[in-house]
């Protein structure tokens, strides 16, 4: 099973997951490299964290038509930017 639906909740396991919908389109994950976690943005290692929230960070690799076809990028957000999910 994909996903286990249990009432009006559902479970996504994030290791089965192959993409993510952004606002800019499909992006194709590396396998298992989908992380749940608290994210936060700041300038620096010592800095602390501004606002922390509920992101998402995955591995990318770059598909052909890039100019750097096949490199691999990292890739996160806060999680209220995915917008959906697509898994194997």
């Amino acid at each position: 099973m994909y996903a286990e639906a249990t009432g009006m909740s559902s479970s996504i396991d994030t290791n089965r997951v192959t993409e993510v919908l952004l606002s800019d389109g499909w992006h194709r994950v590396d396998e298992g490299s989908l992380t749940l976690d608290l994210i936060s943005y700041r300038e620096g290692a010592a800095d602390p964290w501004l606002h922390p929230e509920t992101g998402f960070i995955f591995v990318e690799q770059l598909p052909a038509d890039t100019h750097k076809p096949g490199s691999k990028i990292t890739v996160a957000g806060p999680l209220a930017s995915l917008h959906a999910v697509r898994m194997r």
